[in-house]
């Protein structure tokens, strides 16, 4: 491509129009991350670990079939490397709603 090449001034608009369009929507993504590190920032004041629910947000987004594949994977390995999944860990503290009450009272 050259200068006489007579597209070479659409081309030169082209890219103009489409560095200004990237730059508007960086600044749009900047604006979501802020908000979405804001609500992850609320659940963690909650005591929800912010890598447990960002991990649990991706496991949503993927389909059936990856979710099958990485359930057995993942609790094989858990298990192999001696790190189990605590099953029991939620029926807890499911008594523990049902009377009303909190962790650190059913202790």
């Amino acid at each position: 491509m050259t200068a006489s090449n007579p597209n070479v001034d659409e081309i030169r608009k082209a890219i103009e129009k489409a560095a200004g369009e990237i730059g508007e929507l960086k600044k749009q993504r900047e604006a979501i991350n802020a908000d979405i590190a804001s609500k992850i920032e609320k659940l963690e004041a909650l005591g929800i670990n912010r890598h447990a629910f960002r991990f649990a947000m991706k496991y949503l987004d993927s389909n059936d079939a990856t979710r099958e594949g990485f359930d057995i994977g993942y609790q094989l390995s858990r298990e192999a490397l001696g790190v189990a999944i605590q099953g029991d860990m939620f029926q807890d503290l499911d008594k523990v709603k049902a009377k009303g009450g909190s962790d650190a009272e059913e202790e």
